[in-house]
Parts: C-alpha cells; structure tokens; sequence
C-alpha cells in the first residue's frame, strides 16, 4: 500500500474519497515500519480494505507500468 500511495502521489491521481487520506500514516510513516514475515495488525484490515477499494488506488494499480510497480502489487 505504501507503494500505491507513492504512485497516486507520483501520478497526481487523488484518492476519491478524500477522507481515507487520514490512513496515509500507517503505511508512510515510521510506525509503518513491520518487520519482515510479520502480519499487518488487525487494525490495519479496514485501512487497507477501504484504501484498496478507492479508485485513486486502483488508477495507480492500473498504471503501475509508468511507474514500476512491483509485479506482487497488481
């Protein structure tokens, strides 16, 4: 997700629901930070869900060849 963040950021491409910019900090920031292997917590579920859903997200997704998206993020 921190990958498609980026992206939207890159591309210019704005989340449609403007309010799940409040998300952006737990996959940005220092507290983003997971060590190799282990799960997301449970309170990412719902961020991640909602911010997978938004189609500036997945604009990004679609466009992920301008901007070299990891094969695992489509």
């Amino acid at each position: 997700m921190e990958t498609l963040l980026e992206a939207v950021d890159q591309l210019q491409i704005p989340l449609e629901n403007a309010l799940l910019e409040s998300y952006r900090p737990l996959f940005t920031g220092p507290s983003s930070q997971l060590d190799d292997g282990q799960p997301f917590p449970p309170h990412y579920l719902a961020p991640l869900k909602e911010l997978w859903m938004d189609a500036g997200i997945q604009m990004a997704r679609k466009q992920g060849n301008m901007f070299a998206l990891h094969d695992n993020v489509s």
